[in-house]
């Protein structure tokens, strides 16, 4: 079976691949902003899944689009796969439990609220744009 990864790429799409995501939190911050400057990047397909909050990385890299979208108008595309739209929105039901294991299990304790409202407030704001929901699909 092919990752949503491996279906973009076969079409032609530029995606973030493992060697960019191996770069520093920092480098994927300067080379997002310099792709959406220099209008080598104008889109971005965000996938929600039922594990993707089980990286904060990809929180964090979620962050970094979203600050491009406000800072320079890149466009993001959500796509929901197996998961509720709301749910992600508003981080409740399995999502939002999910959200919540991961942050208690990752940072046991240290900035939890803090750390729960600033990514609440990027799923919300990255959600509330048109996109495609796959729920249901199989």
């Amino acid at each position: 079976m092919l990752s949503v990864a491996n279906v973009i790429t076969n079409l032609g799409v530029p995606n973030l691949d493992t060697p960019f995501l191996e770069k520093t939190l920092e480098g994927i911050r300067s080379h997002l902003h310099e792709s959406v400057e220099s209008s080598q990047c104008e889109l971005a397909l965000v996938v929600f899944s039922r594990n993707c909050t089980n990286s904060s990385r990809y929180l964090d890299v979620l962050q970094v689009i979203v600050d491009c979208h406000n800072d320079y108008g890149l466009v993001i595309l959500p796509i929901f796969y197996g998961v509720d739209p709301c749910d992600v929105r508003s981080q409740t039901g399995d999502f939002g439990k999910a959200l919540e294991e991961i942050v208690e299990k990752r940072f046991a304790g240290r900035m939890v609220p803090d750390l729960l409202f600033r990514w609440g407030s990027i799923l919300t704001q990255a959600t509330r744009l048109p996109g495609w929901d796959f729920t249901n699909c199989r």
